[in-house]
C-alpha cells in the first residue's frame, strides 16, 4: 500500500495518494492508503518527485465544473506529474527504469506512483 507525497517539513508520510470524497476547498483531501499501481503492456509507472497543481485543478476539486466534467468520488486530483519510471508495460519502447519524465497521469497526480500513458523525456538541461 502506498500514500501520498507530504508537502511540509514534517517527516515522510507512508505512500499512497491525497483523495477527494466531496467537493470543496483543499481541506476535501485526505491522505489514503492505495495499492500501488501496476502499468498495462503500454503504460510506465511514475514515482512521482512533482504534481502540477493548475487553476483547472482547483476549479475541479471546487466543483465548479461539475456539470462538464461529473464527479465518481473517491478521486485521485491533479492532471500532470514528474518523476522517476520504477516500471514499465512490456510493450513499453523509448523508456526504462530510472528515466526522469514528465506526462499526463489519466488516474490523478496527487499519490506517490502513478500511471503514465504517453510520457515524455525530462530535457537534458533541466537540474
Amino acid at each position: 500500500m502506498r500514500y501520498s507525497r507530504t508537502w511540509s517539513t514534517a517527516p515522510p508520510a507512508p505512500k499512497g495518494s491525497s483523495v477527494r470524497h466531496r467537493f470543496g476547498g483543499p481541506d476535501v483531501l485526505t491522505l489514503t492508503e492505495t495499492d500501488l499501481p501496476e502499468p498495462t503492456p503500454h503504460d510506465v509507472r511514475v514515482n512521482v518527485k512533482a504534481s502540477g497543481v493548475n487553476p483547472l485543478d482547483n476549479k475541479i476539486r471546487h466543483g465548479d465544473l461539475a456539470s462538464v466534467l461529473p464527479a465518481e468520488f473517491p478521486i485521485v486530483p491533479g492532471l500532470d506529474a514528474a518523476g522517476v519510471i520504477d516500471a514499465t508495460g512490456e510493450a513499453v519502447t523509448g523508456f526504462a527504469v530510472g528515466d526522469e519524465v514528465f506526462g499526463l497521469t489519466p488516474g490523478g497526480s496527487y499519490a506517490q506512483d502513478v500511471l503514465m500513458p504517453v510520457p515524455v523525456a525530462k530535457p537534458a538541461p533541466l537540474p
